[in-house]
Parts: C-alpha cells; sequence; structure tokens
C-alpha cells in the first residue's frame, strides 16, 4: 500500500484515523508548528487552478482523505486509500487526544459566539481539557492582529481553524511560523455541529459517506458546490487515461 496517493497533482497520506493521531501527537512533541489538512475532492478541484494552494498543499506536514470522493478517485486510479479520515471525527479524538496529555487546543472561526458555544459542549464531553481561548473567523486587519498576538501568548498546542475553504488553509499557511502552534488544523464547518448550532448527520449517512448531502438538505446554498464534482471526477478519470498513455 502506498504512504501517499497522486490525486490530480495532490499528495494525499494514506494513513488510517489511529496513524493521523499519532502523527499529529508526534508534532506537538517536537514543539516545531506543522499544518494538517483535512482534503475533500471539491478543496482539490479548487487548487487546481490555484498556485498559493496547490503550495500549501505541498507545505503541509500531514494531508488527509476527508471525503467519499477521495476515496472513489483513488480506487478510480488503482491507487486505494486506506479510509476516510474526517476532520469532525478527527476533531474528537484529537480532543481525547489533549485531554489525556495535558495539550492545550485554540478554537478560531465561524459567527461570533459558535467558537464559544462548541468550546463549553467540549469542555462537558472532555472533562480537563485545557482549552487556551476561543474567538469567531469574522475578524478585521486589525482584529487579526490581536487574534494572532492573544494565540502567540497563550502558546496552545493545537490550533483548530474554522474559516471557509480554502481561506483556512491559506489563512495557516500564511501565519503558521508567526503563530508558532505545533499544530494547525482547518476544520470547515465543525464549530457549528460541535456547537449543537446544525445536526449532524444521522449515523447510517455518515457511515455511507453521505454527510455532504445531509449538510446540502440542511444548508441549500452549498448545491453549487456539490455540482462541481461531476467535474473532480472526470478530471480524475482523465488523470488515470493520460497515467496509461505514459
Amino acid at each position: 500500500m502506498k504512504d501517499k496517493v497522486n490525486i490530480l497533482g495532490f499528495q494525499i497520506d494514506n494513513v488510517r484515523m489511529a496513524e493521523t493521531i499519532a502523527q499529529i501527537k508526534g508534532f506537538i512533541q517536537l514543539r516545531s508548528p506543522h499544518q494538517v489538512i483535512t482534503a475533500n475532492s471539491l478543496m482539490l478541484h479548487a487548487a487546481i487552478d490555484n498556485q498559493r494552494l496547490k503550495e500549501v498543499f505541498a507545505r503541509s506536514a500531514l494531508v488527509v482523505p476527508d471525503s467519499i470522493g477521495l476515496l472513489l478517485a483513488g480506487k478510480i486510479l488503482g491507487q486505494p486509500l486506506l479510509e476516510r479520515v474526517t476532520g469532525i471525527d478527527l476533531m474528537y479524538h484529537l480532543f481525547a487526544l489533549c485531554q489525556k496529555e495535558g495539550f492545550s487546543i485554540y478554537l478560531l472561526g465561524a459567527k461570533p459566539g459558535i467558537a464559544a458555544e462548541a468550546a463549553e459542549q467540549v469542555r462537558q464531553h472532555f472533562p480537563g481539557l485545557k482549552i487556551a481561548g476561543t474567538h469567531h473567523g469574522y475578524f478585521d486587519a486589525r482584529e487579526e492582529a490581536q487574534v494572532m498576538a492573544e494565540i502567540r501568548k497563550l502558546k496552545p498546542d493545537m490550533l483548530f481553524v474554522g474559516l471557509n475553504i480554502p481561506r483556512q488553509e491559506m489563512w495557516i499557511a500564511e501565519h503558521l511560523e508567526t503563530l508558532g502552534v505545533p499544530v494547525a488544523i482547518g476544520i470547515g464547518g465543525s464549530f457549528d455541529v460541535i456547537s449543537g448550532r446544525i445536526k449532524r448527520a444521522p449515523a447510517g449517512m455518515q457511515q455511507a459517506g453521505l454527510e455532504w448531502l445531509w449538510r446540502t438538505i440542511l444548508e441549500p446554498w452549498r448545491i453549487k458546490r456539490i455540482i462541481l464534482l461531476p467535474v473532480f471526477l472526470w478530471k480524475v478519470y482523465r488523470q488515470k487515461w493520460q497515467d496509461k498513455v505514459q
């Protein structure tokens, strides 16, 4: 089994959840800054024509497959990925890791109040977990400087960033060294789910990889993203044909 799978020129780490958690624990212990990307098919599609985002992928310490679309792409290319490492499930595992090891976290993102609500839910489910701080994601340039100064001062071991995709990945990459956080990871709209503002998909839909459909039902504006999935798969098939010719 390959350690990395090439999908549309992007190297996806072929790891299971347990290995992902172990690697992230190692990153924290190293103390140097690391970016982790939970990649999905729409993110890869957006990165094809975005040179900055391509560079972010290339520099990241770990890129895990967050979507059923990437698993399907791996199968099409004859490079199967071991399993999905979904962002929100990874978060819960990392909360448990931080609770056990005494690591601290900072939650940054979502609309005002949601990160704080998510933090309260996390405190209830993971007693004793050190939450260094929270801040919403609707900050201007002046507030951004204040948020960054706070994060540097509080020195969390892990920074969860819930901005839109791919803004969160590029924001992390731009500020990672300045923040000095051992691990920073973009988690999209997970704060909305953790806070209880949005209900997570039923277990059956989660297991079938249909959480994207559930979120689209709850938030119909997402349909404009979903229609890009056939385009992504067409590009994957084109890669397969090109690989055969070469």
